[in-house]
Order: C-alpha cells, then sequence, then structure tokens
C-alpha cells in the first residue's frame, strides 16, 4: 500500500490522539485494573512483555510447547510446513504420518537474529524502550514468516536445548543485557544466543539472570539467589556488571505499578500464567497434555463443551490492547471520521499482516487451536485463523472506543468474526465488509450456530442441557441475545446440549440437537469458575 497517497493519508493521522499516548493509557489501564480483574493480571503474561515479575513462566511455557511437540508423531511435518494455509494442520490423523519435531532441524544458518524487538516493528509504531521487548512464544518463533527472532528468543531456544542434553535447568540460565543481547550458562561454561558457540566471558548491563524455575532480576525485585547455588554464583561473578536497565519517564511511572500487577501467588496463579503464556486452550484430546494446566488453575465439577476457550480468547483480547500495534492502529481510528475509523483497522492490519496478494488474514503454524496467538506473533508470524484476528480486532476496537460483539458461528466447523453494530459491518479474518443486515457471518457456508459471544468484556458459551459457561451469567447472556436478535430479527440457534463435544465417538453434524429459543438458558446452572 501507498501510504503517502492523498486516498490513504486521511486514514492514517497520528493527531491529535498520538500513538504513543493510547499505549500510555492501555498500559496505565491495565496495571491498574490488573489488581482487581484476573483477565488483565494474566494479560501480561499473555502479552510475553519481560517486564513482568515471574519471567521464569515464560521459559516454562515455552518447555510445555517443547515437550508436546518433540513427543507426538507428526510435528516434523507441521514445522517443515511453510504454507500457513495448508491442509497439513487441520486434519489431525495427518499428524502421525512423521516423527516429532527435533531441534536439530532449526535453520539457525538461515535465520537473522536481532537484538531488540523494536527492530522488528515499523518506525511509526509507539515504542516503550524496555516495557514492549517481549520474548514471544517457542510455537511461534520457529516459524516467523521473516525468520527473524531476538537474542532473547534464541536464548530461550538454546536453553531448552541446554536443557534437555543436562536433563536438568538446575545449572541453566539465560543472562539478558540491557543492549538485548543474551547468554546461555551452563554448569560454569558460556554460550552466546547468537552463535550457540561456547565464550569466554558477556558483555554490556547484565539486567536478568533466570531459567524456569529461579529469577534473579533487580529491576523487579527479585533475588532467588539464595534457593540456588549456581544462580549465587553467577551473580556473584559478575556483581561489577549487573544492574537496572535505563527506563523513560513513562516507564519508570508504570513499573511498581506493573510488579504488583504481574505478582503471581502459588500454584494456581503460577499454572494461569502459564496457560497465557503458552495459548493452551485448554483442548480436550488424549496427546493435547496443556489441559491439565486448566485442571490445576481452574477445576471444574464437570467437562462442559468448550468451557476453557473463552477464558483464552478474553485474555488474549486484553494483552492486545498492550501492543505497539494496537496503539497505532487505535490512534488513527480515534483521529478519524466516519467509516474511516473502520476502514484504517482494515488497512493497516492486513497491509502488515497478511501473505502477499492477500486482502485478509489466516493461516496456521501447527494443528488448529493446539495453541492461539495474539497481535504482535501474528504480525511476525503471518498467521493466526479466524480465531485469532477477531481476538486482534475486537481488541482495537475496544481501544478505539467502538462498540464490538466477537461471535463464534458454528457453520458447520467454527468460524469467529467481529460484529460491529453501529457501523452495520463485520471483520471476518481482518477483513470489512458489509454486514448485510444480518448479525450472522454471512460467508459462502452461511451461519448455523452461535457457540460463544464476546461483549464488553465478559463472554459466554451458550449452550444449554449442563454445558452453560462463561463469565456472563445465564440471565445476562440472554439479555445480550435479546438485543443482538432485535437488530434484525435473526433466527439465533443454541446448541440444546454440548454432547457431540465430549462424548466419543463424537455426534455426526446432522444430529446435533439445536433450538432457536435461546430463553432455556435462563434454566441453566451456572458453574462460575474464575481464574485464581
Amino acid at each position: 500500500m501507498d501510504r503517502t497517497s492523498e486516498l490513504n493519508e486521511p486514514l492514517f493521522l497520528t493527531s491529535p490522539v498520538s500513538p504513543l499516548s493510547v499505549h500510555v493509557e492501555m498500559w496505565t489501564k491495565k496495571v491498574e485494573s490488573a489488581l482487581t480483574d484476573p483477565f488483565d493480571h494474566y494479560a501480561f503474561y499473555a502479552s510475553r512483555s519481560i517486564c513482568v515479575m515471574h519471567p521464569e513462566i515464560y521459559l516454562r511455557a515455552d518447555l510445555w510447547f517443547y515437550e508436546h511437540i518433540s513427543s507426538v508423531p507428526g510435528y516434523q511435518n507441521a514445522f517443515l510446513e511453510d504454507d500457513r494455509e495448508s491442509n497439513e494442520f487441520l486434519p489431525h490423523t495427518q499428524y502421525f504420518r512423521s516423527a516429532p519435531f527435533d531441534f536439530k532441524m532449526f535453520p539457525w544458518e538461515k535465520t537473522n537474529i536481532v537484538m531488540t524487538t523494536k527492530d522488528l516493528y515499523p518506525e511509526r509504531y509507539p515504542f516503550f524502550p524496555f516495557l514492549d521487548q517481549r520474548m514471544m512464544p517457542l510455537a511461534s518463533t520457529l516459524k516467523t514468516y521473516k525468520k527473524e527472532i531476538t537474542e532473547l528468543e534464541a536464548a530461550a531456544m538454546r536453553f531448552i536445548i541446554e536443557t534437555k542434553k543436562q536433563e536438568s535447568s538446575e545449572e541453566v540460565f539465560v543472562i539478558y543485557s540491557e543492549e538485548g543481547m543474551a547468554w546461555i550458562s551452563s554448569k560454569g561454561e558460556f554460550y552466546c544466543a547468537v552463535t550457540g558457540e561456547k565464550v569466554e566471558d558477556v558483555k554490556g548491563k547484565i539486567v536478568l539472570i533466570f531459567n524456569d524455575k529461579l529469577a534473579w532480576y533487580p529491576l523487579m525485585g527479585r533475588d532467588n539467589v539464595e534457593e540456588s547455588p549456581y544462580l549465587q554464583r553467577l551473580v556473584e561473578q559478575y556483581r561489577e556488571k549487573i544492574g537496572i536497565p535505563e527506563l523513560t519517564t513513562q516507564e519508570r511511572t508504570l513499573l511498581e505499578k506493573v510488579k504488583n500487577a504481574t505478582l503471581l501467588d502459588g500454584e494456581k496463579q503460577e499454572a494461569a500464567a502459564v496457560i497465557a503464556a503458552v495459548r493452551s486452550t485448554g483442548r480436550y484430546t488424549k496427546w493435547f497434555k496443556f489441559h491439565s494446566l486448566w485442571d490445576i488453575a481452574m477445576p471444574t465439577k464437570k467437562e462442559r463443551a468448550w468451557q476453557y476457550y473463552g477464558f483464552i480468547e478474553d485474555i488474549l483480547i486484553r494483552a492486545n490492547t498492550l501492543s505497539p500495534i494496537s496503539a497505532y492502529i487505535a490512534a488513527c481510528s480515534r483521529n478519524a471520521k466516519g467509516y474511516d475509523k473502520i476502514l484504517v483497522l482494515d488497512r493497516e492490519w492486513i497491509s502488515v499482516a497478511s501473505l502477499p496478494n492477500r486482502n485478509y488474514i489466516w493461516g496456521h503454524l501447527w494443528d488448529e487451536c493446539l495453541v492461539e496467538y495474539s497481535i504482535d506473533e501474528s504480525f511476525r508470524t503471518r498467521a493466526g485463523h479466524c480465531m485469532v484476528q477477531s481476538f486482534v480486532i475486537s481488541a482495537i476496537l475496544d481501544m478505539a472506543r467502538i462498540e464490538n460483539y466477537l461471535l463464534e458461528g458454528e457453520v458447520p466447523g467454527s468460524h469467529h468474526y467481529v460484529f460491529v453494530p453501529n457501523y452495520e459491518f463485520t471483520f471476518d479474518n481482518g477483513k470489512l465488509q458489509s454486514s448485510q443486515n444480518t448479525i450472522h457471518w454471512n460467508g459462502p457456508r452461511g451461519n448455523k450456530v452461535i457457540a460463544r459471544f464476546h461483549y464488553r468484556g465478559k463472554f459466554a458459551s451458550p449452550i444449554a442441557g449442563g454445558h452453560y459457561s462463561g463469565t456472563f451469567s445465564p440471565a445476562e447472556a440472554v439479555e445480550v441475545l435479546r438485543k443482538l436478535k432485535s437488530l434484525y430479527n435473526d433466527r439465533i440457534l443454541i446448541y440444546v446440549d454440548g454432547e457431540h463435544e465430549t462424548k466419543h465417538p463424537r455426534i455426526k453434524e446432522e444430529n446435533i440437537p439445536t433450538t432457536e429459543n435461546f430463553e432455556i438458558l435462563l434454566k441453566e446452572e451456572w458453574e462460575n469458575v474464575m481464574l485464581p
């Protein structure tokens, strides 16, 4: 897209509302609300900002992902498949046709390793020099579109390799400098994150030393040296080089609140933070081990259809509001007028995140719904299916103060999209299109059943028969459905029960019972499951 053309210029106004002011505003809101709202609390771990109280959660999450793809047959194919739209990612039975993933497959020689996250973003995006340093999940760094990762992300990979080699992480640590350089320390020896080669010393100001269990992080007041003689030895060895990174005025203002906002207390909160960092959907499949994290964080009385999906969706929507990308687009939207307020989302997001010659964003890196992705990951991988794109668009619309509903319609199969009532448009895989006088997605497969919806920070899976779940009560969910129905007098179908998801073998699509009478949800018993 020619950003200098007179046609596009009005869409990308960065005054009077500046992108940086929106970025500061969202971080300020989230660090304050995180003290009482657990979704905002875990949003920081989903953002993968390095400025959190427990950075060890990120390495722990990456180890969870690695354990899965390196033990289940088929992930060799998934890793080698570069086509984001390949059918290789859809039929799960195909995953047993090849070996598990092995780090020996990773193309280090073809990977461009940069020092900081800022090096990967367009200059026009607002950026906190330290708070916006992010260590993206292994699921994405293994398969970035441009084969670009940061030194810290490379160090995370080499940490896993070395931990498996040593059969323990007890003496393995990541060392990170203010400048963005990173190293691995293993049994008293040091290795460059970029080359993997042994080095005699590390350079720069060291601001963080951590592994998957412990951290020495003076900026955040973390000091676990008494718990590990190996960590203590590292800190003593580099006492003259260690310190606190320089922060901007905005960062210093936010710092103490970030500490409180990201503090974790106990096994349940740590499990929830790992869920946010690895983006587990809680999917119950025999070879998906991630669901055990949900059993720790949020044990429930019974298994319900998709009962955890809405939680990770809402966490990622909140996390996306912390991104420099979202701040830029939301600022441009606030400065625009009329329909340009929503057109700018389509133009900017597709211009930076779509595959070549596409006017939409859609695709997979691994099998569908194994993990999900944030806006920053979608930007760097050119991937993320309809669910991911809906998180992106809904977050930016919220930041731009534009009312929206994130809807999941069963079609058959599933499709997420965002309905914008005041403009009578929908966003489908990031692409703006007319809603055509219906709340339902008007794509070629049509829409069948409302399986889940998000609205103003809450969600529901409006499924009857003892399968209702969400942060909306059944009565609140019915009120939202009544409002949606009143707009165009649509037929709104819901599932009579969720046994087609929880029983095996699966019920055939044509035999799944549905009803237009969503008022039956008022009789549902609601287990108000809450994040810890």
